[in-house]
């Protein structure tokens, strides 16, 4: 390999890509560990370790948005779903990361959604109907309280006092990411390992 610079190289890249392919197997099975003993911070760190050595697998990104979702981070949460389903657009697990963030954040009409498109690609699992029940049902709430979306977009676009309309932008009914939803019961972040 010495006179061929270029198959050390080679061999040099294939060499590094295997190692780092390993630790992050290594990394993954101590953030399971770690999610399964329920320390999510620690598991986080491990998943992110995972990342760092190979951004492109959904499953470590998945991952460690279950364990944000563990520790009422919702908008990391959904910020490495929305990732997970990025790099694989026909898994499931990934549709119901999306769907337990975006519950968090009381967006339930987009938690319906994810949880719909989760079961186009498994329409059989029992969890992810029964997500989209819980889902379903709050947003019914929501729109029984009038604290839907729908509801605060039409409020902002009605006439003010002074007999001109509101240019602010709609908002939605999302709660700050460490707030949690006192009462209700949040969708379950299934276990981390896949």
């Amino acid at each position: 390999m010495a006179d061929n610079p270029e198959l050390a190289r080679e061999f040099e890249g294939k060499l590094t890509e295997k190692l780092n392919a390993a630790r992050a197997k290594e990394e993954k099975d101590k953030g399971n560990k770690a999610f399964s003993d329920k320390k999510y911070e620690q598991a986080i760190s491990h998943f992110t370790t995972c990342i760092e050595l190979d951004p492109e697998c959904e499953v470590y990104w998945s991952n460690r948005s279950a364990a944000y979702a563990a520790l009422e981070k919702w908008e990391p949460a959904l910020s490495d779903a929305r990732k997970a389903v990025g790099l694989k657009p026909s898994w499931p697990k990934a549709y119901s990361r999306l769907a337990v963030a975006f519950f968090g954040l009381k967006l339930y009409s987009d938690a319906k959604e994810a949880y719909e498109r989760a079961l186009k690609l498994e329409p059989d699992d029992a969890g992810l109907r029964k997500g989209l029940e819980k889902a379903e049902y709050m947003e019914l709430q929501q729109m029984r309280e009038k604290k839907h979306v729908f509801f605060k977009k039409a409020k902002l676009n009605e006439p003010s006092t002074a007999g001109t309309t509101s240019a602010a932008a709609p908002t939605t009914s999302a709660a700050p990411a460490s707030t949690s939803n006192k009462g209700e019961e949040q969708p379950k972040a299934a276990a981390a390992g896949a």
